[in-house]
């Protein structure tokens, strides 16, 4: 099977394909290809380090809302997951933290996102809606979508102004093949950044949000994950990648069922029969 001809409505602001919605399974690999070593383990690795830091603020916030005497405190989740996994992308992607765990400044991505994840699945559905679909935009939406697009282009501005080898990230490994002019967001390089962001930092937000509310309405299943974390960490200090953790089979289990409940999808996943296919 391959992917169905629906995909070829789904591109947004870009002629660029993305690895997500490329037909062609050629152009699909070489695409990968390129991708790839950004996201090996090898590579994670390294990121290691800049990722405990963003799961310290994120600790840190929900210690201090929870530290206060008399008062239950009620977070959403939800919400904190999203902006852990776009900080995190973020610095994947640019070596370049958009803090939005800290301050608001950023946090007008989120709803930029959420309206080109609107516009994606429609036109996937109604592809004629294509030529219209900007015209389902406020001005307000439209405001923020040219702010994302600045603060994008300031964000690549200073990586660029950093050197080129000055952070392992995602350009470090491609920017050499592009430039910062007004064919960046119809570049190759905005199409697998734009990937990252949104579509990485969705799938991780959405793992970690489902599978803690899942948790917290199955206490046996709490305190099941909860003994194998404690009895194979001794302090939280411990807790990186490795045997140890890949040996907390329980952790994984609970995150796979997590997205089987909650697939980090944006439509259907329309599907065909290849061309190639000759068995009928």
């Amino acid at each position: 099977m391959a992917k169905g001809m629906a995909y070829n409505a789904s591109p947004l602001t870009t002629k660029a394909r993305t690895i997500i919605n490329v037909v062609d399974k050629d152009i699909h690999r070489r695409k990968r290809r390129i991708i790839a070593p950004i996201l090996s383990e090898h590579s994670m690795r390294a990121f290691e380090c800049s990722m405990l830091q963003r799961v310290a603020e994120l600790m840190q916030q929900l210690k201090s809302r929870s530290s206060q005497i008399g008062i239950i405190a009620v977070t959403n989740m939800s919400d904190l997951c999203k902006r852990l996994a776009l900080d995190v992308a973020s610095d994947i992607a640019f070596g370049y933290g958009l803090n939005t765990l800290r301050d608001d400044n950023n946090r007008y991505f989120f709803g930029v996102f959420d309206n080109w994840t609107w516009r994606i699945s429609m036109q996937m559905q109604f592809p004629i809606l294509k030529a219209i679909g900007r015209w389902f935009f406020t001005i307000h939406q439209v405001k923020n979508e040219l702010t994302l697009r600045d603060t994008v282009k300031k964000i690549v501005k200073k990586r660029m102004d950093k050197g080129h080898n000055a952070f392992h990230d995602l350009y470090s490994l491609t920017a050499s093949q592009y430039g910062l002019d007004q064919q960046f967001f119809h570049s190759d390089l905005w199409s697998k950044a734009s990937t990252l962001l949104l579509a990485g930092g969705g799938t991780t937000a959405v793992a970690l949000s489902s599978t803690v509310f899942y948790l917290s309405r199955y206490p046996d299943c709490y305190a099941k994950l909860t003994e194998e974390i404690r009895s194979t960490f001794s302090s939280v200090c411990e807790i990186k990648a490795g045997p140890r953790l890949s040996g907390c089979k329980y952790l994984r289990a609970c995150i796979d069922e997590a997205l089987r409940y909650n697939p980090p999808v944006l439509t259907p996943i329309w599907r065909q029969q290849d061309s190639r296919d000759m068995s009928g």
